[in-house]
């Protein structure tokens, strides 16, 4: 290792970072990805013991399965072991148990599984099937619903409570709303709103401090065919590069109401398609292929400070395709280092560009930056993109 300059105590803060730092975080994030929340059981027995057991079991035989359906590429899952008990002891690290009650004969709980991460990648390289291994944001999530004519966003409508209320623990994307707050108005004008181009949504993005912004709009309309209400959705996601153009675009579809269905129950269907249809997107962007190689980059990165380094650190801890990283030459303003990865050097870009990092060819080989914009670059695109009348 090359040292530039009196860098010695830099050098004993990467000592600290290097091997546990890395391995730490990525723990975190193999729990976030390797775990199936939220499972309601009940079941009924001659005991409650009896009945907690079945439950149990039948808890996690289903997070199995929906690990599969969360990971997997659709086509592959077939190729997977079915749920056994053998199968399931080998797996399941941990079962945690909530809202959780029981009578004389009878069960119900809210179970949250969580498997060992090595011993599901283990699985997947024996069946050779594509999976994920990587998250995305949080994002900002700003809902959008159009009733009788009449633009809603930052009250509390109908089709924020369905988002809010949907399945987001078990999503590879993670969300947070946009706070009805003056930035969010200033940069969420109803002319950005209904355009919601992904160049548009990057100055959202980049108001919120997050690497995307992810506008849902929800319109009440009527099958006239069917005689029925029906949810036109439509999904915008910004800022995107021409690699994420084409499998990230704007998406839209359409929810029909069941006879008699309230317009509650309406928009949680719709909003279940809104981040299943999100997550798959963003799982065929990031497939690799269960027991592949590692692939090794050399990177350069500006560091202007060692509060850069702790900032640098940090990002990097949470990308789980790195799989390790060695520094070369370590100073100040450049330092070196490589880092082995798993899948393909554009789903590493990606993963990157999560953690608000730019990964970029350069003379002087691949460079690594931060992306986040300065103030004075945030005001300038706010004043270039946003126009227009606030929006309710």
């Amino acid at each position: 290792m090359k040292l530039s300059g009196p860098f010695i105590m830099l050098l004993w803060l990467f000592g600290l970072w290097v091997s546990p730092g890395i391995s730490d975080a990525r723990a975190q994030d193999d729990d976030r990805l390797f775990a199936v929340h939220g499972i309601e059981v009940d079941q009924s027995s001659k005991t409650a013991t009896l009945a907690r057991q079945l439950a149990l079991t039948e808890a996690r035989t289903r997070a199995w399965d929906r690990l599969i359906k969360k990971l997997v590429a659709a086509e592959d899952a077939g190729l997977l072991p079915p749920a056994s008990d053998p199968l399931l002891e080998q797996l399941v690290r941990a079962v945690d148990i909530r809202d959780e009650r029981s009578s004389a004969t009878r069960y119900l709980a809210k179970v949250d599984v969580t498997f060992s991460a090595d011993a599901v990648r283990d699985i997947f390289t024996k069946a050779g099937v594509a999976y994920t291994e990587s998250s995305a944001g949080p994002y900002v999530l700003i809902p959008v619903f159009i009733s009788g004519g009449v633009r809603h966003v930052y009250d509390e409508h109908p089709w924020r409570q369905a988002l809010a209320g949907a399945d987001r623990e078990n999503r590879l994307i993670a969300y947070h709303f946009a706070k009805n707050s003056f930035t969010a108005r200033r940069f969420s004008s109803a002319h950005l709103l209904e355009e919601a181009s992904p160049d548009m949504l990057g100055t959202v993005a980049h108001a919120f401090g997050v690497s995307k912004a992810v506008v849902a709009t929800a319109t009440v309309g009527f099958d006239y065919a069917k005689n029925r209400r029906k949810i036109s959705y439509q999904i915008g996601i910004g800022p995107l590069t021409e690699a994420e153009a084409d499998s990230m675009a704007a998406r839209q579809g359409v929810v029909v109401a069941e006879p008699d269905e309230p317009l509650e129950s309406l928009l949680a269907r719709a909003a279940d398609h809104v981040m299943t249809e999100a997550d798959t997107a963003w799982k065929a962007r990031t497939l690799v292929t269960a027991g592949q190689g590692q692939s090794l980059i050399s990177v350069i990165a500006p560091v202007q400070s060692f509060e850069d380094w702790i900032t640098l650190r940090n990002r990097l801890s949470g990308i789980s395709l790195i799989r390790s990283l060695d520094v070369t030459q370590i100073g100040l303003p450049l330092s070196e280092f490589e880092l082995r990865y798993i899948g393909d050097l554009e789903q590493l870009t990606l993963a990157l560009s999560q953690a608000r990092l730019s990964l970029q060819k350069r003379q002087q080989g691949y460079v690594l930056t931060r992306s986040e914009p300065t103030s004075e670059q945030q005001d300038r695109d706010m004043g270039a993109n946003v126009q227009g009348n606030d929006p309710r």
